[in-house]
């Protein structure tokens, strides 16, 4: 038997859905042509409603309080203790040792080294400095030992 033509085919029909398709809806974002204006504090108090610019519940604003802090004073001292105590870290350490042998550009080395380590160049310099001030401080003893 010869096959059947396009023509001769039954028309393909569109799978059947469990639940028909939902309404497309339209865009909830309204595009403002300028920025709106800032509301005063008083304007921004909640209405108690779901809907609105100033939706939600209506609560009393607590008044915001400092949290404790301890004195800056005490926490350098800590530093300085556990310092005398624990000695250099590792890379400190490493640091140092390329401030005492020198060779050309020591300062540099030593911030990179730093940065490397610290993550900052602020934090890096100050580094670079804590340890070359330290350096200057063991030589200086050094010499008066003598």
């Amino acid at each position: 038997t010869a096959p059947p033509t396009l023509a001769a085919r039954p028309p393909l029909r569109a799978p059947r859905l469990r639940h028909p398709p939902l309404p497309v809806r339209a865009s909830r974002t309204v595009r403002r042509e300028t920025a709106p204006l800032p509301r005063p504090a008083s304007v921004m108090s909640a209405t108690g409603l779901s809907l609105g610019v100033n939706k939600g519940h209506v609560v009393t604003k607590l008044a915001r309080t400092k949290a404790p802090r301890s004195s800056a004073k005490r926490a350098k001292v800590v530093r300085d203790v556990v310092k005398r105590a624990m000695g250099l870290a590792p890379y400190e350490k490493r640091i140092l040792e390329v401030i005492k042998t020198g060779g050309g550009n020591v300062e540099k080395r030593a911030y990179k080294m730093a940065k490397q380590r610290l993550g900052t160049n602020k934090r890096a310099k100050a580094k670079r400095e804590e340890l070359k001030n330290l350096y200057a401080a063991q030589r200086a003893a050094a010499a008066k030992a003598q």
